[in-house]
């Protein structure tokens, strides 16, 4: 899977969750390794668990907006 397609796929599941989706509404279809482990850390029951790895997505749509990456 190019790294494109895991950078998307991580912004959709992050952009789900806070939209609302929570549990099997992140997972949706076949996601790349790294979409499936953001989306399990986003399920974990642990509150800090789920805001660090959102935090942590964020701020990655955050960079590549800055950057022009993103239009």
């Amino acid at each position: 899977m190019d790294d494109a397609r895991q950078r998307f796929e991580r912004a959709l599941v992050a952009t789900l969750y806070l939209l609302g989706a929570r549990g099997e509404a992140l997972a949706l279809g076949e996601l790349g390794p790294e979409a499936t482990a953001l989306a399990r850390t986003l399920s974990s029951a642990a509150k800090q668990t789920r805001a660090l790895g959102l935090a942590g997505e964020m701020a990655r749509i955050g960079l590549a907006l800055d950057r022009g990456a993103i239009q």
